[in-house]
């Protein structure tokens, strides 16, 4: 029996950079909108400490750096 790979599917132990995240969808009060609109809403991302800090249907305020994704 040999030494184990140090490489599987392209990726090298050791080398890669792990970082926790999650996504979600903040959406507009629906007592705050006009009435016969629907809610607007936009996604997010969370990341390091933020995770795991909402949870969905908590009423939250966000404030931040909107950057535009594709």
């Amino acid at each position: 029996m040999g030494a184990p790979p140090t490489e599987v599917s392209g990726m090298q132990y050791g080398i890669s950079v792990y970082q926790d995240y999650q996504r979600g969808s903040l959406q507009e009060a629906p007592e705050d909108c006009p009435a016969g609109q629907l809610p607007g809403s936009v996604e997010f991302v969370l990341s390091d400490q933020l995770v795991d800090e909402c949870k969905p249907g908590d009423r939250v305020d966000l404030v931040g750096v909107l950057k535009p994704m594709s």
